[in-house]
């Protein structure tokens, strides 16, 4: 009857694909068989009653073959294969892709990685050619075949090709020439075919493995000994001279079935001895004795800066030799200043690695406010300036370029103008915010001085020249409304600076700076400018009381020593008073006049002339008499010592701080009374050359110096 065989064939498929999903490869493998067995009773005829193509016989084909080889057995998969070459038989086209799929699980299932991988790549090329059935359902059911749906198949094939291009370390390899079995050397305990292996290992740690029948194959070559009459003979390996020490015989099931040990020592075999051919070729020879060469210098090189090195952190860590040793890293601050010659170009060369860094300040920024300077010096010739003047159209321009090409300009405005446009920055690196502030606030303070002291010397200048350069012309058009009316007023241009605010004195020094060729009688008072005001290059002499103890001094007098007088840098790397006396010892006779070198610098005149009528006066006469007074007051040297010791620990404190001001109230009648006299706690220190103020703290003068 039509209908019973079909609806038997149906319940066999539904069966047949139900135990394939499910994993239940024996059932699925007998449901399949049970259905192409009832299929070949007449296979043309009977498949055409039922309504069966030729794709769907492929199908139940395909399916008992993947069954087989879910199996694994060796018998199953040589099924399989015949199978598969019976569907290769019918040389349906469409049908390849799972043809190829098929086989190469196979020999995927028999480790064979190579050859699964060539069947493979043929299956996902055969897919992307799109050479498929197309969906297909099992036969006479809904259910759809995974396979046939490109996606599905795809995926699984790259998986799988993926796996054969880096298939996992086999378990052992078979070291016989001629290995016995014919598949492959590589040993795994998947293999269908597994029934054992063996290692062998030698006391030169040689490990040499074969299959169980290779072995009983090698053994008869040596009149049937068995495993435990080869221990402590000559190692299997070519050419290596160890005894085998180890025997092991692993069973089917991968467990180790017996071993064989013996305690054999390693044999001590010399070393041949090591020969450097020499070399003939003068040019190589030459060559290398250059390398030797230049090695050994770096070498030397590294070494002394790592002395330096080490030398100025033992410095830095111990105050105590501060004014006792010198530190070789005044030489190459000496070689900057000669370099730049500028106090601030030094410091900024000093600091140009967080310059470089400083991301708050855009080249458009620094390139659109230098312009005026720029066009000036590039009108001249100057490469730099035009240099400089291109970074603004390029996009990908960093601040490190234009730092590195105001370093190598060296003008001392540019670095200026930098200054000042990285002190209105925000979120800025806090060292170099504070550098920056302190260098932009002293040259303002800089620029109403030299206003004031040298105003009749400028009353006495044409200074309109200057007044059409665009930057100040633009200072002074916002302040007047025009330029005209400037000179139309009584008001001449130096009185107007006296009243103009530091910006616009500082914008005037600039001016001048950059035309000093029309103004030759300036260059004295501008380079004294630049060198020492607005730099703030400070010159500090050092009291031979400093970091002396009163109590060691009032027994017994030292010879005195000259003062020494040396240079400190706001926001130059901190360094020891000795290191700084010899900081410009070479350059030192260039701040003198050359027609009088002893008389008083002039920009120090004024400061002098303050100083004596201060001495003089007997208001303050008294004050300084005592300080340079050689039998100070015990009483006030031993308050002084004793403040000096909380400094010297807590570094730069409050006057109003507890760890200063917090014992005064226990303090004797007679040192209460002393401080009274000073005008209270905090001029009473500063009374000492001990003691500087550094803004709202109280420090020691070595404090001062490394800030």
């Amino acid at each position: 009857d039509k209908a019973a065989v079909c609806k038997e064939l149906r319940s066999m498929v539904q069966d047949a694909h139900a135990a394939l999903a499910d994993l239940r490869s024996r059932n699925a493998e007998e449901a399949f068989r049970k259905a192409l067995v009832l299929l070949e009773t007449s296979p043309a005829k009977r498949s055409q009653e039922l309504g069966l193509s030729t794709l769907d016989v492929l199908l139940l084909l395909y399916g008992r073959a993947l069954a087989l080889t879910e199996i694994g057995q060796l018998e199953e998969l040589v099924e399989a294969q015949t199978l598969l070459e019976k569907i290769k038989s019918f040389e349906e086209r469409t049908f390849q892709c799972l043809v190829f799929y098929a086989v190469g699980k196979v020999f995927l299932r028999e480790n064979r990685f190579s050859l699964a991988l060539a069947q493979f790549s043929d299956s996902l090329q055969t897919v992307k050619n799109k050479i498929t059935p197309g969906k297909l359902t099992w036969p006479l059911t809904k259910e759809i075949v995974k396979e046939t749906q490109p996606e599905y198949l795809t995926e699984v094939l790259e998986q799988a090709i993926e796996l054969c291009k880096f298939p996992p370390i086999p378990d052992a390899i078979c070291r016989l020439e001629k290995c016995l079995v014919p598949l492959k050397a590589e040993i795994y305990l998947t293999d269908p075919d597994f029934k054992g292996y063996i290692r062998i290992c030698c006391c030169e740690s040689c490990i040499l493995e074969y299959h169980t029948a290779c072995w009983k194959s090698l053994k008869t070559a040596f009149s049937d000994k068995n495993e435990k009459d080869f221990l402590k003979e000559s190692c299997f390996t070519p050419d290596c001279f160890g005894k085998i020490c180890k025997i092991q015989l692993f069973r089917p099931t991968g467990l180790l079935k017996c071993e064989f040990v013996a305690a054999i020592s390693k044999p001590l075999i010399p070393k041949k001895p090591k020969l450097n051919q020499k070399c003939s070729s003068p040019r190589k020879l030459k060559s290398k004795e250059e390398h030797k060469l230049t090695r050994k210098q770096h070498k030397l090189s590294f070494q002394e800066k790592q002395a330096i090195n080490d030398e100025i952190l033992q410095q830095m860590e111990d105050p105590a030799t501060h004014s006792q040793q010198k530190v070789p890293f005044v030489s190459s601050v000496s070689s900057a200043w000669r370099l730049y010659r500028d106090p601030v170009l030094l410091q900024t060369s000093q600091n140009v690695e967080l310059l470089r860094e400083e991301k708050c300040l855009h080249v458009s920024d620094l390139a659109a406010a230098l312009r005026p300077w720029l066009e000036l010096d590039s009108s001249r010739g100057n490469h730099v300036a035009e240099r400089m003047l291109n970074l603004q159209q390029e996009p990908l321009a960093t601040l490190r370029q234009a730092v590195d090409l105001l370093l190598e300009r060296k003008n001392r405005v540019w670095a200026r103008v930098l200054i000042h446009l990285l002190s209105d920055c925000e979120d800025m690196n806090p060292k170099l915010s504070r550098w920056v502030i302190q260098l932009n606030n002293a040259g303002l303070n800089a620029a109403r001085s030299f206003i004031e002291r040298h105003a009749e010397h400028l009353e006495q200048l044409d200074l309109s020249f200057l007044l059409n350069f665009g930057p100040l012309q633009d200072a002074i058009i916002e302040k007047f409304g025009t330029r005209t009316e400037l000179f139309s007023s009584s008001v001449t241009v130096t009185e107007h600076l006296k009243q103009a605010p530091p910006h616009d004195m500082r914008l005037f020094i600039w001016t001048l700076e950059e035309h000093r060729d029309k103004y030759l009688t300036c260059h004295q008072i501008l380079d004294d400018y630049f060198d020492f005001s607005d730099g703030h290059c400070s010159v500090i002499k050092k009291s031979e009381n400093e970091n002396k103890s009163p109590m060691k001094s009032r027994g017994r007098k030292k010879k005195a020593k000259e003062p020494r007088a040396y240079y400190v840098f706001p926001g130059t790397r901190a360094s020891t008073p000795a290191d700084e006396q010899d900081l410009f010892e070479d350059d030192s006779l260039s701040f003198l006049h050359p027609g009088d070198p002893f008389s008083v610098p002039s920009h120090l005149r004024e400061e002098v002339a303050d100083f004596e009528e201060q001495y003089n006066s007997r208001r303050h006469g008294g004050h300084y008499k005592m300080i340079l007074d050689n039998n100070p007051d015990p009483t006030k040297e031993s308050l002084y010592d004793y403040f000096a010791l909380i400094l010297e620990e807590h570094g730069p404190l409050e006057a109003e701080d507890p760890l200063l001001s917090g014992e005064l109230v226990n303090f004797p009648a007679v040192a209460q009374l002393k401080m009274q006299e000073a005008g209270g706690f905090e001029s009473f220190l500063l009374e000492s050359l001990r003691f500087i103020k550094i803004g709202s703290h109280v420090g020691l003068m070595k404090h001062a110096m490394c800030l």
